[in-house]
């Protein structure tokens, strides 16, 4: 099967886009300073890493190594993820999105990442890269 992404510079600049986005948004940023919670999300095939605090976000080899919540998931994952193919728990019951950090931050936390949804299709299609109608 063939990647939704042509190369790791693809996927980082349209997560790293999506996510920024998102942490120019002060009801999401602010929920992360307020909670002392920072993300970071690991993607593979292709590789694919970013930070996210409430100071912005981070991509690349800039990627801290801790998080207080770390996602790791194959890129095409993300893609199904973010585009509404594949809701967070089948992505964790399954094995293909796996969560390092306390359960109550995660819960705290998905409520903030529901602009996603909305953000990614659309600039997944700025992108050129197919997003499946719901």
């Amino acid at each position: 099967m063939l990647s939704t992404f042509d190369s790791a510079d693809s996927a980082t600049s349209l997560f790293g886009s999506v996510f920024s986005a998102l942490a120019e948004d002060r009801i999401f940023s602010d929920a992360l300073r307020r909670s002392g919670t920072t993300l970071r999300f690991i993607h593979t095939n292709p590789e694919c890493r970013f930070f996210i605090s409430g100071d912005g976000v981070v991509t690349g080899g800039e990627v801290p190594e801790y998080a207080t919540l770390t996602f790791t998931m194959s890129s095409d994952t993300a893609h199904a993820l973010w585009s509404g193919q594949l809701s967070f728990p089948a992505g964790i019951t399954s094995g293909k999105i796996r969560i390092f950090g306390k359960v109550s931050k995660v819960l705290e936390v998905m409520p903030v990442l529901t602009p996603v949804l909305f953000l990614y299709p659309k600039a997944a299609a700025e992108a050129g890269i197919p997003v499946p109608s719901n």
